[in-house]
């Protein structure tokens, strides 16, 4: 996330609910849902995929990179994805060469940094405040 981005001063979980993709969309849902926000569907798996990563880790954690792999080669084949959009993105013809792409460490990396700087050019605010700790409005 690219720094000096400024937050508003009020948060709504159900805003948030609305503008964010569900977890048991199909791929279709997907794309259309990233698409809406400017973002391709190569950008959308790669920060898709990476935020699972990220809540495993915090499950179960893992040495780094581990989990990419073993997520990617045993649960998603097995038909055991932990969201029905990942496994939806690992079974759908138009995206699995990209699910699959990433065991290739260093391509995930340099595709991920990509995909995390569109991301982060989503919905830029002009009015708010550049907060001095991320989690909390800034005092006034």
């Amino acid at each position: 996330m690219q720094g000096g981005r400024k937050d508003g001063t009020n948060s709504l979980g159900s805003r948030a609910e609305a503008e964010l993709p569900s977890p048991e969309f199909d791929v279709s849902q997907l794309i259309d849902s990233f698409a809406r926000m400017g973002l391709s569907a190569k950008q959308m798996v790669h920060t898709f995929n990476t935020s699972i990563e990220v809540f495993m880790d915090v499950i179960t954690p893992t040495s780094a990179g581990v989990f990419e792999a073993n997520y990617y080669k045993t649960t998603l084949q097995e038909h055991k994805g932990l969201l029905t959009s990942d496994q939806s993105l690992f079974d759908d013809s138009r995206t699995r060469a990209m699910v699959t792409s990433l065991l290739n460490k260093r391509r995930f990396q340099k595709e991920f940094g990509k995909a995390m700087r569109a991301m982060g050019a989503v919905g830029v605010k002009t009015v708010g405040q550049i907060r001095t700790n991320c989690r909390a409005v800034n005092a006034q």
